[in-house]
């Protein structure tokens, strides 16, 4: 489709996608093109949003931190996986305890067996030492998965709300404790060409801390952007 082909083209693919569809139409634009990346292609993009991450203060700061496990052609969270268990991180991977359930978050080591859900995704078969939605403010960094981000920091996720749902009892734990629980930094990882101009934004919508992709690595406050090439 030729269309695919503009939207992935680094020439002109910010902005490709319009703020004036839907989130159901612009979530499947995106996956369309995400889907259509060559295999050598996303494992280039992949591992230059992983260095780019490792080498931000977020993720060196960080004791705790959860990542997930790549589906449907998102970022290949693999190499940061590697870098985090090498620096003695303790990792944690989200788990959908229901379809209406915020997550919970399993600690996870490499080798550990996964098992394949229902979903599609890959989750720790061990719930030993799992986090609850109230006990997310002990994770120091959160990378997200995601269909498309803006420059505000806005969210396009997959129409579950389970972030959502499970940040929204963090941020009243935080808020309650007077910031003696602070929330972690949230950080999404996406390709280039996920951006989309403006998305429509809802009160209980996530907002990114930090955007990470093959170029470039953003806070949506403004206070920083550094530029990265793809590449090995």
């Amino acid at each position: 489709m030729k269309w695919v082909r503009e939207a992935l083209d680094p020439r002109h693919s910010r902005g490709f996608f319009s703020s004036g569809e839907s989130k159901a139409e612009l979530r499947r634009r995106l996956r369309v093109c995400r889907r259509s990346l060559e295999p050598s292609v996303r494992a280039s993009h992949s591992r230059a949003i992983a260095r780019s991450l490792v080498e931000h203060p977020s993720f060196q700061k960080a004791a705790t931190l959860a990542l997930y496990l790549a589906v449907d052609n998102e970022v290949d969270t693999g190499p940061l996986v590697e870098h985090a268990a090498a620096a003695g991180k303790r990792i944690y991977l989200p788990v959908v305890e229901g379809m209406s359930s915020p997550l919970t978050f399993v600690p996870f080591r490499v080798g550990d067996r996964l098992v394949r859900t229902r979903l599609g995704l890959w989750e720790p078969e061990s719930r030993s030492g799992s986090l609850r939605a109230d006990e997310v403010v002990r994770l120091d960094l959160v990378c997200l998965p995601l269909v498309g981000f803006d420059r505000h920091g806005g969210r396009l996720g997959y129409g579950g709300g389970f972030y959502d749902r499970t940040l929204a009892v963090g941020r009243v734990v935080s808020e309650s404790s007077g910031g003696a629980a602070r929330m972690p930094l949230l950080a999404g990882l996406a390709y280039a060409f996920q951006e989309v101009p403006d998305l429509p934004h809802e009160a209980h919508d996530v907002l990114l801390d930090l955007v990470v992709t093959e170029n470039e690595t953003f806070s949506p406050d403004g206070e920083e952007s550094q530029s990265s090439l793809a590449g090995e």
